[in-house]
């Protein structure tokens, strides 16, 4: 035992090839021993079983005799089919299992590659010819189907094989053989069927019953039969029962004793193959439900379980993905549906070009947008410039390239399309994006299309319409029916007219051109007046004289192309005639058939043609006509009044839109300048809050020193001390000068508040220039840098504007007197659209938190032993460019410099560039 459980281990961990390869060796030996050995035993018996019980047919019963000799035939069959299946094995032509599997009908397959029907009939002719039943009885085969229907296969005692019986009728006259073979043919496998009728043999004085017991074996197409006397058939049926149940018997226990040993080899052989197979089966039918979370047991250490680590692992990585790619896809699918959905409500499209391989993608509306079907071709630039209107197609071509080469990241243009299948322009707006590659260059183009063809037309009928109603009656301006009506609201009320009245109508221009579509016209007038030039022009002169203006009643008249009763009124709005409406196209007695051969001819239609028509034209009495032409002139009537009610309603809405829109901007203007005043007043109130704190400091200072000095002066004036005298009055004069340096800081604000701008070109770079030389000069001959590009050219006062500049440059120039390479730099550069000149320098810088100092008067950020001064040049830095209508505002960092930026708009805080009336 423990020997067979070691070599059942050693077979589990066999390589999987050695598994199979043992497997498939191991069933063919077998499978192919057991069919042989079962097909020679199973025949030899067979035969021996159906020649013994054949020699006590005698004895048996007929339904027993004809199942036998059918066993017989079938088994007989099986056994021919079973040689020829073992050896084609042997020869290698066939797997083995196939002799196993073959179906009865395959006959016509199996059968001609080995002995043919001859064989089978030699095999079983002697045992059936030697069926004896009763006295009489025997047994034969028929052919049932086909050409040789009704002909004997094997006959009684072999004398007539091969004879045609198909005619043949019983003592009754019945077909007989007809009866026969039809009613065997039909039979299912297995099963019998049984025909009684009266046949008298030669000799015999009258006819007796005879039973014909039939099957049909259809593999062969026989129909085999034993035929008895009536009363000969009781001594024959216990035999052939006997011996069909020891046939059965023997053959139903073999076929399960090899079948059980063939089963349970395959099973033992294929249980360590199947169970990894199967869970790794299991595994992935549990992956495509969606469950990743899966790790399989290793049953052994072969190909299986290769394959079960594997397979482990790309679960763990699959469910990784999974996840990534979930998300990705919940992102693309509700990306791509929004856009989609998008595009077709909003009716735009979305476009692609790949600038490296040239390849343009149109998303379905592109298509749609273009008048094709979506995605009907793969689109080229070209194909797209070829759907662009002549006229347009440079402007977009340059628009594309010149926003390539300029580097541009989008554009956006408006043109005209034609579409190939109709011709119909349409008008598109498309914005273009540019994506850039990580070295900058652009490597695709993106954008959508819209179409805005109705909306431009809507927009230009608006306008047009506005104008129209908003012009005065007696201007020389043009008022068309259409800027007045909807034209769809009075094609309908056309057409439910003529409908209701039984009259052809149309609205034209006065001169007779159509506005709307003919409603209700007759063949005659539409499809062969109209048509011709001659007539057609009558039709339109006809037209403009019924349309005339009249307050009295409709024009009603035989028409002047063909005759026919018409009848018009005229639309006016206050008094301007602006279209006809028209109805007729009847008949009455006064039409005649001559008249309207002769108006054919004239015309140049075809008579016959013309008269057919006519005949078809509707008849109306002329009171009645004359009824419905009054309703229309009431209707034609009741239009001009609405024409002209809408004109004074739209001209009054339009004046009070206007008076509102007046009022609305004068109220803007008065808030916009109270506030402005406002704002200055409280700007002015808190600089001159901080102006008279500053100025009393500025000004009590000297004024206490020269207090202090003249006390001194006086203490010592009688015992005098020439030095001292001369030191307090050195104090003096100093405070004596600053307070005058005050002083005319306060003159020079003053003046700049109340002076006057004479605004004009003037150029900065030359100002500073200037400035500068002068600053270097008087500082000794210093080494400063000086950056100052040319020709920077504003509009302004150049006095105010110089004031400005030297102020700027020399606290640029001051506060680098402790740098050793000082740099001062005036240029512009730009922020948010907006010009920006400042003035920058490397030198001692200040602090960012005390920037809302900056600009107070007399306010220092430096002490005064550090840097001279009074604190007063930026205040008048902000007064100047305050008057220029910008501001000014600074960035800095302690011994990193600052820089001053200012604009310029050469409009004052008030609005009025040359007023020049702000002051403290």
């Amino acid at each position: 035992m423990r020997y067979w459980i070691a070599m059942l281990k050693e077979f589990k961990n066999l390589r999987l090839s050695i598994k199979i390869a043992l497997l498939g060796a191991g069933s063919v030996v077998i499978t192919a021993a057991a069919l042989v050995t079962l097909a020679m035993w199973q025949s030899s018996q067979y035969n021996a079983l159906a020649k013994a019980e054949v020699d006590r047919l005698i004895e048996s019963d007929l339904n027993h005799v004809t199942e036998g000799v059918y066993n017989l035939v079938s088994n007989e069959y099986e056994a021919a089919r079973y040689r020829l299946a073992v050896s084609r094995k042997a020869a290698g032509q066939i797997p083995d299992r196939s002799a196993r599997t073959v179906e009865p009908g395959a006959a016509s397959i199996l059968l001609p590659a080995m002995a043919n029907e001859q064989e089978i009939v030699a095999n079983i002719r002697k045992v059936i010819t030697a069926i004896k039943l009763g006295q009489s009885g025997y047994v034969y085969i028929l052919r049932g189907k086909g050409a040789n229907r009704g002909q004997y296969v094997i006959s009684q005692r072999g004398v007539r094989d091969g004879e045609d019986i198909w005619e043949t009728r019983d003592s009754d006259g019945n077909p007989i053989i007809k009866i026969i073979v039809a009613k065997a043919t039909v039979l299912p496998r297995g099963a019998l069927a049984t025909e009684r009728y009266r046949w008298q043999n030669r000799g015999e004085r009258l006819p007796r019953w005879k039973v014909a017991r039939l099957a049909y074996f259809e593999p062969l197409d026989w129909v085999i039969g034993v035929s008895v006397y009536e009363d000969e058939l009781q001594m024959y049926r216990e035999v052939l029962n006997g011996g069909q149940k020891r046939m059965m018997t023997i053959l139903s226990i073999a076929g399960a004793i090899i079948s059980c040993l063939i089963g349970m080899l395959g099973v033992a052989l294929a249980l360590t193959i199947a169970r990894p197979l199967k869970q790794l089966q299991k595994g992935v039918e549990t992956i495509i439900a969606g469950d990743l979370d899966q790790e399989l047991p290793l049953q052994a250490d072969d190909e299986t379980g290769d394959l079960t680590r594997s397979f482990n692992i790309m679960t763990n990585r699959l469910k990784e993905t999974n996840e990534e790619i979930r998300q990705m896809v919940v992102g693309i699918v509700e990306s791509e549906e929004l856009l989609r959905m998008a595009e077709e409500i909003s009716h735009v499209g979305s476009w692609s070009l790949d600038l490296t391989s040239n390849r343009l993608s149109w998303s379905d509306e592109v298509y749609r947008i273009f008048g094709h079907e979506p995605q009907a071709f793969e689109p080229t630039y070209e194909d797209f410039l070829e759907m662009v209107h002549p006229e347009d197609r440079e402007l977009v071509k340059k628009a594309y390239s010149e926003s390539i080469d300029a580097g541009n990241a989008r554009y956006e243009i408006e043109h005209r399309i034609i579409r190939e299948k109709t011709g119909e322009v349409r008008m598109v707006f498309e914005s273009c994006f540019h994506i850039r590659n990580e070295e900058g260059h652009i490597i695709r183009s993106t954008g959508m299309v819209r179409d805005i063809t109705e909306q431009k037309q809507a927009e230009e009928a608006l306008e047009k319409r506005i104008l129209s109603l908003t012009r005065p009656l007696d201007d020389n301006w043009s008022i068309d029916f259409e800027d007045l009506f909807n034209l769809n609201d009075i094609q309908r009320l056309q057409d439910e007219f003529a409908q209701a009245t039984g009259v052809a109508s149309i609205i034209t221009y006065p001169d007779g051109t159509p506005i709307t579509q003919p409603s209700n016209f007759c063949r005659l007038c539409f499809d062969i007046i109209r048509k011709t030039e001659k007539g057609l022009a009558n039709c339109y002169k006809s037209d403009a004289i019924l349309g005339r203006l009249s307050h009295r009643g409709p024009a009603i008249q035989p028409c002047m192309s063909g005759g026919l009763w018409d009848a018009g009124a005229g639309i006016s709005v206050g008094g301007r005639h602006i279209a006809n409406w028209l109805i007729g196209q009847v008949r009455d007695e006064t039409q005649t058939e001559e008249r309207m051969r002769e108006y054919a001819r004239e015309i140049g239609a075809d008579e016959q043609e013309l008269l057919a028509a006519f005949r078809e034209v509707p008849s109306m009495s002329h009171e009645k006509f004359e009824a419905v032409a009054r309703a229309l002139f009431t209707l034609a009537n009741q239009l001009s009044a609405t024409a002209y009610q809408n004109i004074q309603q739209a001209r009054f809405i339009s004046e009070r839109k206007q008076m509102e829109a007046e009022l609305h901007l004068l109220n803007s203007e008065l808030e916009n300048r109270v506030a402005i005043r406002t704002a200055e007043l409280e700007r002015m109130n808190s600089e001159l809050e901080s102006f008279c704190y500053s100025i009393s400091h500025e000004i009590r200072a000297p004024i206490a020193r020269l207090e202090g000095f003249s006390s001194t002066i006086k203490e010592v004036a009688g015992n005098p001390d020439s030095d001292l005298l001369v030191y307090c009055a050195e104090r003096i004069e100093t405070a004596s000068n600053r307070l005058k340096t005050v002083i005319d800081s306060l003159l020079t604000l003053n003046r700049l508040s109340r002076a006057e701008m004479a605004l004009m070109p003037v150029n900065l770079s030359g100002i500073a220039t200037q400035v500068m030389n002068e600053l270097v000069e008087d500082s000794g001959g210093r080494s400063i840098k000086a950056i100052i590009p040319p020709e920077i050219v504003v509009q302004g006062d150049p006095d105010m504007l110089e004031i400005c500049m030297r102020n700027l440059l020399g606290n640029a120039v001051k506060f680098t007197e402790k740098t050793i390479r000082a740099v001062v730099e005036f240029g512009q550069t730009e922020r948010d659209g907006e010009i920006v000149y400042f003035v920058r320098d490397n030198g001692a810088g200040f602090d960012m938190e005390y920037t809302k100092n900056l600009f107070v008067p007399f306010c220092r950020l430096h002490s005064e032993t550090e840097f001279e001064g009074i604190g007063f040049g930026l205040a008048t830095v902000q007064r100047v460019i305050e008057k220029h209508g910008g501001k000014i505002w600074a960035e800095a960092a302690p011994d990193k410099g600052a820089t001053f930026y200012f604009t310029l708009s050469a409009v004052g805080a008030n609005g009025n560039s040359s007023s020049g009336k702000d002051r403290f």
